[in-house]
């Protein structure tokens, strides 16, 4: 309930430079719902959480992001959800059919980003 309320404040303080999708069409700055875990499936095949550079580095690769040098520390699931979703993100963004819902359901329930439709 704290996002609500932190969407909600934004979205007070910059009606004309934020936007929610998909209940608002995209302008400036735009909130969208991700799910990480589908970015690493996509990526890997797998679902598990990302520990270490190799394999952060493939799904990386996946997204034709560069990886990151490894040093041999382990690496906090959070940040590589946040590298790998960063990386999918650019890797779709682009794409104009991700920005058109295709139901009337979608505009009334939400729809996360990155997810096919069907």
């Amino acid at each position: 309930m704290t996002g609500i309320r932190v969407l909600h404040s934004l979205r007070e303080r910059h009606p004309k430079r934020f936007a929610i999708w998909p209940f608002e069409k995209p302008r400036g700055s735009v909130a969208v719902e991700i799910y990480p875990t589908l970015f690493r499936k996509k990526a890997l095949g797998a679902i598990a959480k990302i520990t270490d550079c190799a394999t952060l580095n493939r799904a990386l690769a996946h997204y034709d992001t560069l990886g990151m040098p490894d040093d041999g520390s382990i690496l906090s699931d959070h940040d590589t959800d946040a590298l790998v979703s960063a990386a999918a993100l650019r890797a779709i963004a682009d794409d104009p059919v991700r920005w058109m819902p295709s139901s009337s359901r979608v505009l009334r329930e939400g729809w996360i980003f990155g997810v096919d439709a069907a």
